[in-house]
């Protein structure tokens, strides 16, 4: 299963750039570990999220799939707090 290491800038960034190419309807899944587990068990739901144009992770879930290393400045492990905020 895909799930984009993005922060919301880079994310906002990318639905502005959606908006202004008007190439048609995009999608963005946000998940938590619960989605990721229930995405290695079920191949439809698996093909659902990986449809999506981005899947970011909630907070909890980056933890377990793999948090920014703390050698990164805080600004770069910011991409494991927004998927809330991004909602």
């Amino acid at each position: 299963m895909r799930i984009n290491a993005v922060q919301i800038g880079q994310v906002v960034e990318r639905m502005l750039g959606w908006i202004r190419e008007r190439d048609g309807c995009h999608s963005i899944a946000a998940t938590s570990m619960h989605g990721i587990v229930e995405a290695q068990h079920d191949p439809s739901f698996k093909e659902i999220l990986n449809s999506a144009d981005l899947v970011v992770a909630r907070r909890h879930a980056t933890r377990v799939v793999g948090p920014a290393p703390r050698s990164l400045p805080e600004p770069a492990r910011l991409w494991t707090r927004f998927g809330p905020r991004l909602l």
